[in-house]
């Protein structure tokens, strides 16, 4: 991870109302279809525009620069839905704490959503947008670019980059970020990814198991079980569980391994940045962790990293 500094370019609902205004949002949804195919016959990844039910099922929160929607090796599926979808602010976004009831506040990846009363940020509260950014796309051989430049209200700006890039021959997916701070406050927030698994549409079970790189406080959990670096014994949850640990850690110990032994299938992934926390996710079909990287830039600072996959099946050679 790299942070660089660069000259500053400047510039109370019920619940029926909050599914009211997520089902209109307030500005015209610049996405068109997308859909692309990086890899080779054995290897394929699969990009394209998040869904627009996504946004509106669970409200104006993933990135709109592309997502992974498929990944198969040799056949086989190691993705569910929605896949591979990036978020930046869980906990706090820029501009939210300034703005008063009606303006907007910056939500990176997708432009501007607006506050809707006095209650502090809540990711999966439907914010209306305000005003969508856009972005321009540009593709390779073994490679899709995205970039969004977006002013938004008050001196908020920033511009984003994300390629994804495909090494076929060894199964590998990377995910590279580039964000610049190009207004006039201080950024402080957070991103990750959702990392939507599912092995060949095989449910949650014990068979599945995830080997960490790093300790994690032991969660209060009944449909797991917490070892050394090591959560096994997964139970289905249909309704959906979630733990949070908030312990950090350095860039070194940035990596975890998702494997299923009846399957024979696993994905390694690693992070060139110190983990600010650690998250998983679970339902009766999905299981994902989520690798948090802070992000901090004062005006005119620039912020990479790397989100590196691995594809192997159980009688893979490499």
């Amino acid at each position: 991870m790299k942070t660089t500094q660069q000259k500053p370019t400047g510039t109370g609902s019920s619940r029926r109302a909050k599914t009211d205004k997520r089902k209109r949002p307030a500005a015209a949804c610049p996405m068109q279809p997308l859909q692309t195919v990086l890899g080779n016959a054995e290897f394929q990844v699969q990009i394209g525009m998040p869904p627009i039910n996504l946004l509106t099922e669970h409200g104006w929160r993933f990135d709109t620069l592309g997502g992974v929607t498929a990944v198969t090796l040799r056949g086989r599926h190691f993705l569910g839905w929605p896949g591979l979808v990036d978020e930046f602010g869980i906990v706090q976004t820029p501009g939210y704490d300034q703005a008063i009831p009606g303006e907007p506040f910056l939500k990176i990846g997708i432009g501007e959503l607006r506050r809707v009363d006095e209650e502090p940020y809540q990711f999966n509260q439907p914010y209306p947008v305000a005003r969508w950014g856009r972005w321009n796309v540009e593709k390779g051989d073994s490679q899709i670019s995205f970039r969004q430049n977006f002013a938004g209200h008050n001196g908020w700006a920033y511009t984003y980059n994300k390629i994804y890039q495909v090494e076929a021959g060894a199964a590998r997916l990377h995910i590279d970020y580039e964000l610049t701070n190009t207004g006039e406050h201080p950024f402080d927030t957070d991103q990750y990814n959702h990392n939507f698994f599912c092995f060949d549409g095989v449910e949650v079970s014990p068979s599945y198991s995830l080997q960490l790189g790093f300790p994690v406080v032991r969660p209060p959990a009944t449909w797991l079980r917490h070892g050394k670096n090591r959560l096994t014994d997964f139970h289905p949850v249909v309704a959906g569980s979630y733990f949070a640990s908030t312990q950090a850690a350095p860039a070194s110990q940035n990596r975890f391994r998702l494997s299923h032994q009846q399957t024979g299938q696993s994905v390694s992934v690693h992070g060139d940045y110190a983990m600010s926390r650690f998250a998983l996710w679970a339902n009766q079909f999905l299981l994902s962790p989520e690798v948090f990287v802070a992000v901090r830039l004062l005006p005119g600072q620039r912020l990479q990293w790397r989100r590196s996959y691995e594809f192997k099946l159980g009688a893979d050679p490499r």
